[in-house]
């Protein structure tokens, strides 16, 4: 009996003794398991146009406005480099298509292109060639590199919507030079394609009148967005800066419009394309914040004053769906 109670003193222990060590096992393993973050981190690239197509380029962070019912959200803001290549600015991916009818003269036009990037190569600029034939490069930032690329066998025929692809999930601000030689029109999917890529095309070759239209600015298929007073979260009497009116993120301002360009420009030259691409990095501005997880639309109000063209797209670092957005201008 002695011998029995003992070894039930002892069982009893040990039962005791390993409850409290899986306890603390346990409660070390959940100090270890990291939580959810409850907010994401979300990008809103912005271009900002007169209707002569002259940017935008003196705004601040106090200009915009971000907003989900009647909470704010702090905002930092990033630009590209307009200079040098600066740490924290906006990277920048460049794409240039060669298309077959480029190739039809006298002398190989990708040799001269890769000359006539010299003034990127400071700011940092990354840069990928589809030849004619197919061959997608790597984007690189060293004109070396590119030129040494140009020349070789990199896999299999790719497309221009294949080449867009890149660009998809890209950082930054994207933009797509298309070469052809003056005669034959950019396939009829290149601007759709760029557009959803939301990349700045340049058509080289393009006819340069068609940069601007005349009369009311054209409108895009909206998708179906609160009205105003309505709010995203229940009735709400509108922010409280200066009357505002809702339009969306696929639509020209009201404002009427002497001159408007969109999100093409037909180029003359190659260089002239570059040339127009580094100075619209100064229409680009980037806000970063935080915004709570599987937010579905955001509320970006910009003070500009006058008559401008706006694009917006938001985005994220990672995999997740970005927020949509709704864009507020004040009434004209």
């Amino acid at each position: 009996m002695v011998v029995a109670d003992h070894n039930r003193r002892v069982s009893t222990l040990a039962m005791c003794v390993l409850l409290a060590v899986l306890v603390v096992w346990g409660e070390v393993c959940l100090c270890q398991i990291p939580a959810r973050p409850s907010t994401e981190e979300v990008h809103i690239s912005v271009q900002l146009r007169r209707l002569s197509g002259d940017p935008v380029d003196h705004l601040s962070v106090a200009d915009f406005r971000v907003s989900v019912g009647a909470q704010v959200f702090p905002l930092t803001l990033a630009r590209p480099s307009l200079e040098k290549k600066t740490p924290g600015s906006v990277p920048t991916r460049l794409l240039v298509i060669f298309s077959p009818p480029a190739m039809q003269g006298a002398n190989d036009p990708i040799p001269h292109a890769v000359e006539e990037l010299d003034p990127i190569w400071s700011r940092g600029w990354q840069v990928g060639l589809l030849t004619p034939d197919g061959q997608l490069t790597p984007y690189t930032s060293s004109k070396t590199e590119l030129r040494h690329l140009a020349n070789q066998t990199l896999g299999p025929k790719q497309t221009y919507n294949d080449a867009l692809q890149t660009l998809q999930t890209f950082p930054g601000r994207r933009l797509v030079v298309y070469m052809s030689d003056g005669q034959h029109k950019a396939p009829p999917g290149l601007a759709k394609a760029a557009h959803d890529a939301e990349a700045m095309l340049y058509d080289v070759g393009g006819d340069t009148f068609q940069n601007y239209t005349y009369g009311e600015a054209e409108k895009g298929s909206p998708p179906p967005l609160p009205s105003y007073g309505a709010g995203l979260y229940g009735p709400s009497p509108g922010p409280p800066f200066g009357g505002l009116t809702v339009v969306n993120n696929t639509e020209i301002w009201l404002a009427p419009a002497q001159l408007s360009i969109a999100d093409v420009h037909n180029e003359r030259s190659f260089g002239g394309a570059i040339s127009d691409a580094i100075r619209d990095a100064r229409n680009y501005y980037e806000l970063r914040l935080q915004v709570p997880r599987k937010t579905a639309w955001l509320v970006l109000g910009v003070s500009v004053t006058g008559d401008y063209r706006l694009t917006a797209q938001a985005y994220t670092p990672g995999q997740n769906t970005a927020p949509g957005l709704v864009l507020l201008r004040s009434k004209p």
